[in-house]
């Protein structure tokens, strides 16, 4: 066995207070020429169909001659319409109607009820298949909150993904963003597929405000905005991605100054219940009257517990009730990690044969964009080199995909997995990481995991820019713990177009 240069001490890095800025979402109505969507958003137009995403119970809707179908995903069940007398549903979730031009006046209500339930749950993270086994368990709840991090890191393709798995829902599911999804243009790409992340809205005499925090940041504005959303309200009931508080610590939470404008909000009195995921557990805190609920478990990997999400019943007063919902699932298979050649070649990896090769071992971290120090551990694991060897190795031009099992991927250029002198010094070698402080595959949840085995112990953002390629890592996302995939599938080389 091959050791790495032994680990220096790192000093603790300082925080740097940074946060991802992102475009103001819409609070309101969207309104293109002709027509004015109030609780929808247009997802697709065509001369004789116009696709709407619903991202609250009620719509309005206003068209000025439009003659085709009208198509809205994501509504509540067995909405009540007006304006639109043909409407037909297609499937749990969607139904249509036809516009004859003119002028077109259409609302779609929630039936009233004197109770009701519904689901919370966070951070998903591109664990679709868990994702798609909560929400096919959620009977009898009128509809289900999604706490943020609906991906790994906002890119296009896992948001299509995660858009499937909720267009497949019995249930309609009213979302927010998470600081995984802005990643990138990520922010962007949520707007585009749902709309707006901040919104409120009335269910049968609750009131519900959904508020962005996915750049960790709760600001005063937004305080101001809760007020009045919750003005005159019975019942409040608030929803947003980043808690107040960190029941495992004091890291994973809003930054200090939001914390403290929203427990000041809490300890006002201004609010019944507030429901927030980012942390992969569940909490359930009370601060007075007031109830905290976290609940981050529907597929990301977990600090504590079960994947779930949480169940809340309201009564003909109002009063809610919250229960915790494991979820049974299906074993998944830890089998094989796949290797593909730049000729298609494959070639299925067990882990027992994973086990049996040529191995590294050495201590090594990464630095996140914040500046924080993660992923700090002593590790073994097969250089990425021998891997790719096994299918044909690559050309200098080639790129190297390394795609995690939610979809999540990074790429890589030839000096990363065949460093030279000068890369090796800064990255060292580039390892599919087997065990973390000799905890092995399969009870290491976050294996198998691409890493750098630094020489000096930390492989720090400096590091992680002079080893990206154009186009690549850092420079597409200034972070060097992005470029750890964790849970890695697959390993394929691509050759240069």
């Amino acid at each position: 066995m091959k050791t790495a240069p032994p680990m220096t001490a790192i000093a603790t890095a300082a925080l740097i207070v940074s946060s991802v800025v992102l475009a103001a979402y819409l609070l309101g109505a969207f309104s293109p020429d002709g027509m004015r969507i109030d609780g929808g958003f247009v997802i697709s137009e065509s001369a004789d169909e116009l696709t709407i995403w619903c991202y609250r119970p009620h719509v309005d809707l206003s068209l000025d001659d439009f003659s085709g179908a009208v198509v809205l995903h994501n509504c509540i069940s067995r909405p009540e319409v007006s304006g639109a007398a043909d409407a037909e549903r297609i499937d749990n979730t969607s139904f249509r109607f036809q516009a004859l031009g003119g002028r077109v006046e259409a609302t779609i209500d929630p039936p009233p009820k004197d109770a009701f339930a519904f689901a919370v749950m966070g951070d998903s993270q591109g664990h679709n298949d868990i994702l798609r086994a909560m929400l096919s368990d959620v009977g009898g709840c009128d509809f289900a909150l999604l706490c943020g991090d609906l991906t790994p890191s906002g890119a296009a393709s896992e948001f299509a993904a995660f858009q499937e798995t909720i267009n497949a829902s019995v249930v309609p599911v009213y979302l927010t963003a998470g600081n995984h999804d802005v990643r990138t243009d990520g922010g962007d790409e949520y707007r585009k597929r749902f709309g707006p992340a901040e919104y409120g809205f009335d269910y049968c005499g609750v009131r519900f405000a959904v508020v962005d925090s996915s750049d960790l940041n709760v600001t005063a504005e937004q305080i101001d905005w809760l007020r009045s959303e919750f003005d005159g309200a019975d019942k409040r009931v608030m929803m947003t991605h980043a808690p107040c508080y960190d029941p495992f610590g004091d890291s994973h939470m809003l930054w200090p100054d939001s914390c403290s404008r929203l427990l000041a909000f809490i300890d006002g009195g201004e609010v019944d219940a507030v429901l927030s995921g980012h942390i992969h557990a569940f909490n359930h805190t009370n601060v007075g009257a007031v109830d905290l609920i976290i609940s981050g478990g529907a597929g990301a990997s977990l600090v504590e517990g079960e994947h779930h999400y949480v169940k809340v019943t309201v009564d003909e007063l109002h009063h809610l009730e919250f229960a915790k919902s494991d979820v049974a699932l299906e074993p998944q298979s830890t089998s094989a990690l796949t290797v593909i050649g730049r000729g298609g070649e494959t070639r299925n990896i067990t882990y027992e044969v994973l086990f049996a090769m040529e191995s590294y071992e050495g201590a090594s971290s990464f630095e996140n964009y914040l500046g924080n120090i993660g992923g700090l551990g002593y590790y073994t694991g097969v250089a990425v080199s021998d891997l790719v060897g096994l299918v044909g190795g690559m050309e200098t031009d080639d790129l190297l995909r390394v795609t995690a099992t939610d979809g999540y991927y990074q790429d890589f250029g030839y000096l990363n997995v065949y460093p030279d002198e000068a890369w090796l010094a800064l990255q060292g070698i580039m390892l599919i990481a087997l065990t973390m402080d000799s905890q092995p595959l399969p009870d290491w949840e976050d294996g198998p995991k691409l890493i750098m085995l630094a020489p000096d112990g930390l492989y720090d953002n400096t590091d992680c820019e002079a080893t990206s390629y154009d186009g690549q890592g850092y420079h597409i996302y200034p972070s060097a713990g992005a470029r750890w995939v964790k849970n890695t599938a697959t390993i394929q080389v691509m050759p240069c177009e």
